[in-house]
């Protein structure tokens, strides 16, 4: 008999513990759980590709991103990582890479109060330039602009900015209003850009 057999108690002791690393371990791999909740399709990344990779992204966002050198961190050539990973996740990797970046640009504009430029170079984009565009691709606005229309976070609780106000119902098309119909004016100038670089 051993010792767990004979002292249940500890066992027990024993057993908690090890769930709790267990299920702390489990939590910090999910890094991005819409993205990684998805179901195995033929031809796409092992789960454990695809977590690894994803964590790679969400470590380096902040510097120059390649495909070349996510795939070979799960040991593939660029064109069949390139393929799996769109496969798994839905997008390619470098568009994935931009999303990642706009979300990240969008919580340090709504949690911090950095300067635009400082923020782009903290989240991976080139300058204040490729953040705007890439931002205006897939947000629909530009990055001044969204952050006039969110809510301002102090120590007093957030504050609404006085340019941009909510109205209710589709009066233009997206639910807000703004001084001097700029949103409108930026809606309707959308273009197509490359947000996302290699």
């Amino acid at each position: 008999m051993t010792f767990f057999d004979t002292n249940r108690e500890a066992a027990w002791c024993c057993l908690r513990d090890a769930s709790t690393l267990l299920g702390s371990e489990s939590e910090e791999s999910d890094i991005d759980p819409p993205a990684l909740q998805c179901t195995f399709r033929s031809g796409g990344l092992a789960v454990w590709q695809a977590k690894r990779v994803v964590a790679h992204i969400e470590a380096n966002l902040g510097s120059k991103l390649g495909i070349r050198e996510m795939a070979h961190l799960v040991a593939l050539s660029t064109s069949h990582f390139s393929r799996a990973f769109k496969q798994t996740l839905g997008s390619s990797p470098m568009a994935y890479v931009a999303v990642r970046r706009v979300e990240r640009a969008k919580l340090m504009m709504a949690s911090t109060g950095q300067r635009l430029t400082d923020i782009a170079l903290a989240c991976g984009f080139a300058d204040q330039s490729h953040l705007n565009r890439c931002f205006r691709h897939i947000v629909g606005v530009s990055p001044g602009l969204w952050r006039r229309m969110s809510p301002i976070r102090d120590s007093q609780g957030p504050r609404y900015s006085r340019n941009v106000t909510l109205i209710q119902g589709p009066a233009n098309g997206s639910g807000l209003s703004s001084q001097g119909g700029e949103l409108d004016r930026l809606a309707s100038s959308r273009t197509s850009c490359k947000c996302a670089t290699s």
